[in-house]
């Protein structure tokens, strides 16, 4: 049996038809006034709080960068005071235009990297070595982001923040901030 489409019928899809209109959520982020509470914090409930603090804000003051970023991060990625590297994101996606990524190395930076800076590693905060696979790289960057926003949801929870504090959230209120 052989069906036919009449004449008169239109197809609905494609250029000048309908389309299916993209949902953008509205990224909800802290205020100003919370996210200086989050920096300022001094009391924490365990030493896992107080680095999942210390990571989030080191995000925060690099410019917002992705935790796989910094998870990849290496010692010879300083160049005087920046970090000069490429998101592992543009990496894989725009093979022409590779552009290098500067964060700067403030005075505040570098007091974090005092305390979660691993000297001894290539990397900088040590939680990788030579040699990893793309599949124990994502493995290791998944397991350690959930148990940082577990840390980073006590600390929500315990400043009463309107925003769940999440590793994400330093790259959106960073460019909220900027904004």
């Amino acid at each position: 049996e052989v069906k036919l489409i009449p004449k008169s019928y239109e197809y609905p899809f494609g250029k000048g038809g309908y389309s299916i209109k993209k949902y953008t959520p509205k990224k909800v982020v802290m205020q100003n006034e919370e996210i200086q509470k989050v920096i300022d914090l001094e009391e924490f409930d365990c030493e896992q709080q107080r680095y999942a603090r210390d990571i989030w804000t080191l995000l925060y003051y690099c410019n917002g960068i992705n935790y796989a970023d910094l998870l990849r991060m290496r010692w010879e990625n300083v160049k005087g005071d920046y970090f000069v590297f490429i998101r592992k994101k543009t990496e894989t996606t725009r093979k022409n235009n590779i552009q290098e990524i500067t964060a700067w190395i403030s005075p505040e930076v570098k007091e974090i990297l005092e305390k979660v800076g691993n000297k001894k590693s290539p990397f900088v905060i040590g939680k990788l070595s030579d040699g990893y696979s793309e599949s124990m790289f994502n493995n290791k960057c998944k397991k350690m982001r959930g148990e940082l926003n577990s840390k980073l949801n006590e600390i929500s929870e315990k400043l009463k923040l309107s925003v769940p504090l999440k590793v994400k959230t330093a790259r959106d209120c960073f460019a909220t901030t900027l904004n």
